[in-house]
C-alpha cells in the first residue's frame, strides 16, 4: 500500500499545548513505519483525561480515498475488524438511550468526532447524505467525545450539518476507552451479527460508498 501520498495534519492538545505529529509512510501493506512511538504518544493522549489531555484530530486518510485502517495502529487487545465491537450505552441528545455491541437488527455506522475537528467537519455532509440514502437499512451513531468537548458545541454541530441521526454523548469518555480512540473523526462499521466489519479515519465520498455496500451485503 503506497501511502506516500497522504495529506497528514495531526494536531494533539496537551495541557493547552498544540503539538505538530508528522506520520512516516513505508512502500509495503504493514501500515504505518514504526508506528510504535509516535502512537504510544497519541495513546498515552487518549487515555489521561485526568491530566486535562485531548483525544488528537485530524488524522487523515490516503488520498486515493482507501482510508487509513485503525487496525494498522492496533494493539491484539483493542478492537478491530473481526472481532466483537465492545458494548457500551450511551444517552443522546435526544435524551433517548442507545446501545452498541451485541446482535441488532440492522449494521451499525459508529462514528466518533470533535465539534472542533476540521476533518470532522469536513466527513459531516457524507455522513448525513449516507444516513438519509440508508436509514432504512442502516443504523448510524455519532459519538461526540463530549468529555473534551461540550453538549451545546456538539449540538450546535450536529444542528448545523443537518444531523437526523443519533448523537450520542460520551461525557465520561467510556465508549471513547472502550474503542481505544486514537484520533478524530474514527468510524467503525459493525454487522448486525455485532462484528467490526471495517474501522478506518477520514474518507472521500467513493470510498464512503464502497464501504457501506460492502457492509449492507454481508
Amino acid at each position: 500500500m503506497d501511502i506516500s501520498g497522504w495529506r497528514r495534519p495531526v494536531l494533539l492538545t496537551l495541557t493547552g499545548m498544540l503539538a505538530a505529529l508528522a506520520v512516516g509512510a513505508t512502500g509495503g501493506d504493514e501500515g504505518l513505519s514504526k508506528p510504535g512511538d509516535l502512537w504510544k504518544r497519541v495513546t498515552a493522549a487518549a487515555r489521561a483525561r485526568g491530566n486535562g489531555e485531548k483525544v488528537p484530530v485530524g488524522v487523515r486518510a490516503e488520498e486515493n480515498g482507501k482510508g487509513m485502517p485503525v487496525a494498522a495502529l492496533s494493539v491484539a487487545s483493542e478492537p478491530r475488524p473481526g472481532s466483537p465491537a465492545p458494548a457500551f450505552s450511551l444517552r443522546g441528545l435526544d435524551g433517548h438511550e442507545y446501545r452498541a455491541g451485541g446482535a441488532r437488527e440492522k449494521p451499525l455506522l459508529l462514528n466518533f468526532w470533535d465539534a472542533s475537528c476540521p476533518p470532522c467537519m469536513e466527513e459531516a455532509p457524507d455522513l448525513a447524505r449516507i444516513y438519509e440514502i440508508y436509514k432504512d437499512r442502516l443504523d448510524l451513531y455519532a459519538v461526540n467525545v463530549t468529555f473534551q468537548d461540550s453538549r451545546d458545541e456538539a449540538a450546535a454541530f450536529a444542528a448545523k450539518n443537518g444531523y437526523a441521526f443519533p448523537v450520542l454523548l460520551d461525557e465520561q469518555g467510556e465508549a471513547t476507552r472502550l474503542y481505544r480512540i486514537r484520533g478524530l473523526p474514527t468510524t467503525f462499521l459493525i454487522g448486525k451479527d455485532g462484528v467490526i466489519r471495517d474501522a478506518f479515519y477520514l474518507l472521500d465520498s467513493e470510498a464512503w460508498e464502497a464501504k457501506i455496500a460492502k457492509l449492507l451485503t454481508d
